[in-house]
Protein backbone atom coordinates (compact mmCIF):
# COMPACT_ATOMS: atom_id res chain seq x y z
CA UNK A 1 0.00 0.00 0.00
CA UNK A 2 2.83 2.38 0.90
CA UNK A 3 4.48 2.07 -2.49
CA UNK A 4 1.25 3.10 -4.23
CA UNK A 5 0.78 5.97 -1.80
CA UNK A 6 4.32 7.07 -2.66
CA UNK A 7 3.42 7.01 -6.36
CA UNK A 8 0.26 9.02 -5.67
CA UNK A 9 2.19 11.69 -3.75
CA UNK A 10 4.65 12.05 -6.63
CA UNK A 11 1.80 12.09 -9.14
CA UNK A 12 0.03 14.92 -7.27
CA UNK A 13 3.31 16.84 -6.91
CA UNK A 14 4.03 16.63 -10.62
CA UNK A 15 0.48 17.51 -11.59
CA UNK A 16 0.50 20.69 -9.47
CA UNK A 17 3.91 21.76 -10.79
CA UNK A 18 3.31 21.00 -14.47
CA UNK A 19 1.70 24.36 -15.23
CA UNK A 20 4.32 26.23 -13.22
CA UNK A 21 7.05 24.58 -15.27
CA UNK A 22 5.91 26.36 -18.39
CA UNK A 23 5.99 29.75 -16.65
CA UNK A 24 9.25 29.54 -14.68
CA UNK A 25 12.79 28.67 -15.69
CA UNK A 26 12.60 25.22 -14.12
CA UNK A 27 13.89 21.92 -15.46
CA UNK A 28 12.46 18.79 -13.82
CA UNK A 29 14.48 15.57 -13.60
CA UNK A 30 12.85 12.25 -12.67
CA UNK A 31 15.60 10.25 -10.99
CA UNK A 32 16.70 7.85 -8.27
CA UNK A 33 17.55 9.61 -5.02
CA UNK A 34 21.24 10.53 -4.56
CA UNK A 35 21.98 9.82 -8.23
CA UNK A 36 22.77 13.32 -9.48
CA UNK A 37 25.59 15.06 -7.57
CA UNK A 38 24.79 18.55 -6.35
CA UNK A 39 27.85 20.01 -8.11
CA UNK A 40 26.31 19.00 -11.46
CA UNK A 41 23.04 20.77 -10.67
CA UNK A 42 24.82 23.84 -9.30
CA UNK A 43 27.12 24.09 -12.33
CA UNK A 44 24.32 23.75 -14.86
CA UNK A 45 22.10 26.23 -13.02
CA UNK A 46 24.92 28.78 -13.03
CA UNK A 47 25.58 28.35 -16.76
CA UNK A 48 21.98 28.11 -17.95
CA UNK A 49 20.02 30.30 -15.57
CA UNK A 50 17.54 27.43 -15.11
CA UNK A 51 16.73 25.83 -11.80
CA UNK A 52 16.90 22.01 -11.73
CA UNK A 53 14.34 20.20 -9.59
CA UNK A 54 14.47 16.46 -8.99
CA UNK A 55 11.51 14.16 -8.48
CA UNK A 56 12.52 10.80 -7.02
CA UNK A 57 11.29 7.27 -7.63
CA UNK A 58 12.22 4.16 -5.68
CA UNK A 59 12.25 1.50 -8.40
CA UNK A 60 12.05 1.21 -12.18
CA UNK A 61 8.59 -0.32 -11.73
CA UNK A 62 7.28 2.70 -9.83
CA UNK A 63 8.78 4.95 -12.49
CA UNK A 64 6.88 3.02 -15.16
CA UNK A 65 3.64 3.32 -13.21
CA UNK A 66 3.92 7.08 -12.97
CA UNK A 67 4.82 7.52 -16.63
CA UNK A 68 1.79 5.42 -17.57
CA UNK A 69 -0.50 7.42 -15.25
CA UNK A 70 0.67 10.89 -16.26
CA UNK A 71 2.38 10.47 -19.63
CA UNK A 72 5.27 12.22 -17.91
CA UNK A 73 3.49 15.56 -17.87
CA UNK A 74 5.44 18.08 -15.85
CA UNK A 75 8.76 16.23 -16.24
CA UNK A 76 11.53 17.14 -18.69
CA UNK A 77 14.31 14.62 -18.13
CA UNK A 78 14.16 11.02 -17.02
CA UNK A 79 16.85 8.67 -15.76
CA UNK A 80 16.43 4.94 -16.24
CA UNK A 81 17.91 1.61 -17.18
CA UNK A 82 19.08 0.78 -20.70
CA UNK A 83 16.63 -2.11 -21.11
CA UNK A 84 13.72 0.07 -19.99
CA UNK A 85 14.68 2.79 -22.44
CA UNK A 86 14.99 0.27 -25.28
CA UNK A 87 11.37 -0.60 -24.60
CA UNK A 88 10.49 3.11 -24.56
CA UNK A 89 11.75 3.68 -28.08
CA UNK A 90 9.35 1.00 -29.29
CA UNK A 91 6.51 3.17 -27.99
CA UNK A 92 5.52 6.42 -29.65
CA UNK A 93 5.39 9.55 -27.58
CA UNK A 94 7.41 8.54 -24.50
CA UNK A 95 10.93 9.88 -25.04
CA UNK A 96 11.97 12.44 -27.64
CA UNK A 97 14.80 12.15 -30.11
CA UNK A 98 17.87 14.04 -28.93
CA UNK A 99 19.00 17.04 -30.97
CA UNK A 100 22.55 16.39 -32.29
CA UNK A 101 23.34 20.08 -32.76
CA UNK A 102 22.66 20.63 -29.05
CA UNK A 103 24.79 17.66 -27.99
CA UNK A 104 28.32 18.18 -29.37
CA UNK A 105 29.75 16.28 -26.36
CA UNK A 106 28.22 13.07 -27.71
CA UNK A 107 31.48 12.68 -29.63
CA UNK A 108 33.17 11.71 -26.35
CA UNK A 109 30.90 8.71 -25.68
CA UNK A 110 32.11 5.15 -26.18
CA UNK A 111 30.41 3.85 -29.37
CA UNK A 112 30.35 0.34 -27.87
CA UNK A 113 27.16 1.23 -26.02
CA UNK A 114 25.39 2.01 -29.28
CA UNK A 115 26.44 -1.39 -30.60
CA UNK A 116 24.94 -3.06 -27.53
CA UNK A 117 21.71 -1.06 -27.74
CA UNK A 118 21.19 -0.23 -31.45
CA UNK A 119 19.30 3.00 -32.03
CA UNK A 120 19.15 4.04 -28.38
CA UNK A 121 21.73 6.82 -28.79
CA UNK A 122 19.23 8.72 -30.96
CA UNK A 123 16.97 9.04 -27.92
CA UNK A 124 19.09 8.76 -24.79
CA UNK A 125 22.61 9.23 -23.49
CA UNK A 126 24.48 6.67 -21.38
CA UNK A 127 25.07 8.07 -17.90
CA UNK A 128 27.03 5.53 -15.84
CA UNK A 129 27.52 1.77 -15.79
CA UNK A 130 28.41 -0.86 -13.23
CA UNK A 131 27.89 -4.31 -11.76
CA UNK A 132 25.63 -6.12 -9.32
CA UNK A 133 27.20 -8.00 -6.43
CA UNK A 134 27.23 -8.68 -2.70
CA UNK A 135 28.05 -6.13 -0.01
CA UNK A 136 28.71 -7.42 3.50
CA UNK A 137 30.20 -6.64 6.89
CA UNK A 138 33.48 -8.57 7.07
CA UNK A 139 33.60 -8.19 10.86
CA UNK A 140 30.17 -9.83 11.24
CA UNK A 141 30.13 -12.37 8.40
CA UNK A 142 32.81 -14.85 9.40
CA UNK A 143 33.08 -16.94 6.23
CA UNK A 144 34.75 -15.71 3.04
CA UNK A 145 32.14 -14.42 0.57
CA UNK A 146 32.92 -15.49 -3.00
CA UNK A 147 29.71 -16.92 -4.48
CA UNK A 148 26.04 -16.12 -4.99
CA UNK A 149 25.55 -19.26 -2.90
CA UNK A 150 26.74 -17.28 0.15
CA UNK A 151 23.74 -14.98 -0.35
CA UNK A 152 21.14 -17.56 -1.35
CA UNK A 153 22.10 -20.38 1.03
CA UNK A 154 23.49 -18.32 3.91
CA UNK A 155 24.86 -19.34 7.28
CA UNK A 156 22.26 -19.61 10.07
CA UNK A 157 23.70 -16.50 11.74
CA UNK A 158 22.44 -14.41 8.81
CA UNK A 159 18.77 -15.14 9.54
CA UNK A 160 16.94 -11.81 9.16
CA UNK A 161 20.20 -10.02 8.37
CA UNK A 162 19.97 -9.90 4.55
CA UNK A 163 18.58 -7.23 2.21
CA UNK A 164 17.62 -7.93 -1.39
CA UNK A 165 17.09 -5.17 -3.95
CA UNK A 166 13.57 -4.18 -4.92
CA UNK A 167 14.19 -4.37 -8.68
CA UNK A 168 12.23 -7.38 -9.89
CA UNK A 169 14.63 -8.44 -12.64
CA UNK A 170 17.81 -7.85 -10.67
CA UNK A 171 16.65 -9.88 -7.69
CA UNK A 172 16.65 -12.98 -9.95
CA UNK A 173 20.26 -12.50 -11.08
CA UNK A 174 21.93 -14.29 -8.11
CA UNK A 175 19.77 -17.39 -8.51
CA UNK A 176 20.01 -17.49 -12.30
CA UNK A 177 23.80 -17.13 -12.29
CA UNK A 178 24.22 -19.68 -9.50
CA UNK A 179 22.19 -22.19 -11.52
CA UNK A 180 24.31 -21.51 -14.60
CA UNK A 181 21.58 -19.70 -16.51
CA UNK A 182 21.60 -16.33 -18.24
CA UNK A 183 20.77 -13.21 -16.22
CA UNK A 184 18.64 -12.34 -19.29
CA UNK A 185 16.83 -15.68 -19.00
CA UNK A 186 13.63 -16.16 -21.01
CA UNK A 187 13.11 -19.89 -20.38
CA UNK A 188 10.14 -20.18 -18.01
CA UNK A 189 11.37 -23.43 -16.45
CA UNK A 190 14.73 -21.86 -15.66
CA UNK A 191 13.08 -18.77 -14.18
CA UNK A 192 10.89 -21.02 -12.03
CA UNK A 193 13.96 -22.88 -10.73
CA UNK A 194 15.54 -19.57 -9.82
CA UNK A 195 12.32 -18.60 -8.04
CA UNK A 196 12.50 -21.72 -5.88
CA UNK A 197 16.00 -20.74 -4.74
CA UNK A 198 14.78 -17.26 -3.87
CA UNK A 199 11.77 -18.67 -2.01
CA UNK A 200 14.08 -20.87 0.05
CA UNK A 201 16.24 -17.85 0.90
CA UNK A 202 13.29 -15.66 1.93
CA UNK A 203 13.40 -16.66 5.61
CA UNK A 204 16.80 -14.97 5.85
CA UNK A 205 15.66 -11.75 4.15
CA UNK A 206 14.76 -8.80 6.35
CA UNK A 207 13.20 -6.94 3.42
CA UNK A 208 13.33 -6.27 -0.31
CA UNK A 209 14.49 -2.67 -0.55
CA UNK A 210 17.52 -0.44 -1.09
CA UNK A 211 19.81 0.19 1.84
CA UNK A 212 20.49 3.71 3.07
CA UNK A 213 23.63 5.38 1.70
CA UNK A 214 24.33 7.55 4.73
CA UNK A 215 25.87 7.00 8.15
CA UNK A 216 22.42 5.78 9.22
CA UNK A 217 22.69 2.85 6.80
CA UNK A 218 21.53 -0.56 7.97
CA UNK A 219 24.93 -1.96 6.99
CA UNK A 220 26.69 0.56 9.19
CA UNK A 221 24.51 0.17 12.29
CA UNK A 222 24.76 -3.63 11.95
CA UNK A 223 21.06 -4.42 11.59
CA UNK A 224 21.94 -5.86 8.16
CA UNK A 225 25.07 -7.95 7.56
CA UNK A 226 24.77 -8.77 3.86
CA UNK A 227 22.89 -7.38 0.86
CA UNK A 228 22.60 -7.37 -2.88
CA UNK A 229 24.20 -4.15 -4.09
CA UNK A 230 25.20 -2.06 -7.06
CA UNK A 231 28.95 -1.58 -6.88
CA UNK A 232 28.97 2.21 -6.53
CA UNK A 233 26.46 2.14 -3.67
CA UNK A 234 28.61 -0.39 -1.84
CA UNK A 235 31.74 1.72 -2.32
CA UNK A 236 29.96 4.80 -0.96
CA UNK A 237 29.32 2.86 2.27
CA UNK A 238 32.86 1.48 2.33
CA UNK A 239 34.08 5.09 2.54
CA UNK A 240 31.98 5.43 5.70
CA UNK A 241 32.95 2.09 7.27
CA UNK A 242 36.04 0.11 6.32
CA UNK A 243 34.46 -3.12 7.61
CA UNK A 244 32.19 -3.08 4.54
CA UNK A 245 33.29 -5.14 1.55
CA UNK A 246 31.90 -5.65 -1.95
CA UNK A 247 32.43 -8.66 -4.18
CA UNK A 248 31.30 -9.74 -7.63
CA UNK A 249 30.59 -13.46 -7.17
CA UNK A 250 32.68 -16.02 -9.02
CA UNK A 251 29.69 -17.13 -11.14
CA UNK A 252 29.54 -13.70 -12.79
CA UNK A 253 26.84 -11.06 -12.70
CA UNK A 254 24.80 -8.49 -14.63
CA UNK A 255 26.49 -5.46 -16.15
CA UNK A 256 24.02 -2.61 -16.30
CA UNK A 257 23.96 0.86 -17.83
CA UNK A 258 21.76 3.79 -16.90
CA UNK A 259 20.66 6.37 -19.46
CA UNK A 260 19.15 9.85 -19.40
CA UNK A 261 16.56 11.07 -21.90
CA UNK A 262 14.15 13.91 -22.66
CA UNK A 263 10.45 13.15 -22.34
CA UNK A 264 8.35 13.85 -25.42
CA UNK A 265 5.88 15.89 -23.36
CA UNK A 266 8.61 18.24 -22.09
CA UNK A 267 8.10 21.91 -22.90
CA UNK A 268 11.81 22.57 -22.24
CA UNK A 269 13.42 20.27 -24.81
CA UNK A 270 16.28 22.59 -25.77
CA UNK A 271 17.25 23.19 -22.17
CA UNK A 272 16.89 19.48 -21.40
CA UNK A 273 19.25 18.69 -24.30
CA UNK A 274 21.66 21.31 -22.94
CA UNK A 275 21.65 19.53 -19.56
CA UNK A 276 22.54 16.21 -21.19
CA UNK A 277 25.31 17.91 -23.15
CA UNK A 278 26.59 19.46 -19.91
CA UNK A 279 26.90 16.13 -18.06
CA UNK A 280 28.75 14.72 -21.10
CA UNK A 281 31.39 17.42 -20.86
CA UNK A 282 34.56 15.45 -20.04
CA UNK A 283 35.50 17.33 -16.86
CA UNK A 284 31.94 17.09 -15.52
CA UNK A 285 31.59 13.41 -16.48
CA UNK A 286 34.91 12.53 -14.82
CA UNK A 287 34.01 14.21 -11.53
CA UNK A 288 30.52 12.69 -11.66
CA UNK A 289 31.95 9.16 -12.01
CA UNK A 290 34.31 9.70 -9.09
CA UNK A 291 31.60 11.05 -6.81
CA UNK A 292 29.21 8.14 -7.47
CA UNK A 293 31.92 5.42 -7.77
CA UNK A 294 30.68 4.14 -11.11
CA UNK A 295 32.37 3.64 -14.47
CA UNK A 296 31.93 6.34 -17.09
CA UNK A 297 30.80 5.71 -20.70
CA UNK A 298 32.70 8.91 -21.64
CA UNK A 299 36.08 8.09 -23.20
CA UNK A 300 37.39 11.65 -22.86
CA UNK A 301 36.36 11.69 -19.19
CA UNK A 302 38.32 8.49 -18.57
CA UNK A 303 41.49 10.30 -19.62
CA UNK A 304 40.91 12.72 -16.73
CA UNK A 305 40.30 10.04 -14.11
CA UNK A 306 43.06 8.99 -11.67
CA UNK A 307 44.82 5.71 -12.42
CA UNK A 308 43.73 4.25 -9.08
CA UNK A 309 40.09 4.85 -10.05
CA UNK A 310 40.47 3.31 -13.52
CA UNK A 311 42.39 0.35 -12.07
CA UNK A 312 39.89 -0.35 -9.29
CA UNK A 313 38.40 -3.78 -10.19
CA UNK A 314 35.26 -2.96 -8.20
CA UNK A 315 34.55 0.01 -10.50
CA UNK A 316 35.97 -1.20 -13.82
CA UNK A 317 35.52 -5.00 -13.71
CA UNK A 318 38.50 -7.00 -15.03
CA UNK A 319 38.29 -9.14 -18.16
CA UNK A 320 37.73 -12.38 -16.24
CA UNK A 321 34.65 -10.89 -14.56
CA UNK A 322 33.27 -9.45 -17.79
CA UNK A 323 33.64 -12.82 -19.56
CA UNK A 324 31.42 -14.51 -16.95
CA UNK A 325 28.88 -11.69 -16.89
CA UNK A 326 26.19 -10.36 -19.21
CA UNK A 327 24.98 -6.93 -20.14
CA UNK A 328 21.35 -6.39 -19.16
CA UNK A 329 19.19 -6.64 -22.27
CA UNK A 330 15.51 -5.82 -22.85
CA UNK A 331 12.99 -8.64 -22.51
CA UNK A 332 9.56 -9.06 -24.06
CA UNK A 333 6.59 -7.90 -22.03
CA UNK A 334 5.28 -11.41 -21.46
CA UNK A 335 8.59 -12.52 -19.91
CA UNK A 336 8.83 -9.37 -17.80
CA UNK A 337 5.28 -10.03 -16.57
CA UNK A 338 6.31 -13.53 -15.55
CA UNK A 339 9.24 -12.21 -13.50
CA UNK A 340 6.99 -9.59 -11.92
CA UNK A 341 4.27 -12.06 -10.97
CA UNK A 342 6.72 -14.45 -9.32
CA UNK A 343 8.38 -11.61 -7.44
CA UNK A 344 5.08 -10.14 -6.23
CA UNK A 345 3.81 -13.52 -5.06
CA UNK A 346 7.07 -14.27 -3.29
CA UNK A 347 7.31 -10.96 -1.44
CA UNK A 348 3.66 -10.80 -0.36
CA UNK A 349 3.40 -14.40 0.91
Amino acid sequence: MLRYLSSLVILISISFSAAANTEKKVLKLYNWKDYMPQFVIDGFEKESGYRVEEVYYETDELKEELIIQTGGKGIDLIMGSSDGFMNYIQQDGVIAKLEPELNPNFKHLDPSWDQLYPGLSKYASPFLWGTLGIVYRKDLVKQEVTSWDDLLNPDAALHGKILMVEEKRDVFTPALKLLGYSSNETNYKHIQKAAKLLAKQKAFVASYQYFDLTEQSELIDGSIWMAMAYNGDALVLKELNNEIEFVVPKEGTSIWADYIAVLEVSTQKKVANAFINYINRPDVAAKLAQELYYASPNLAAEKLLPKEFLNDPLIYPPTEVVKKSEVVMPLKGRVIGYYNNIYNNMVTQ
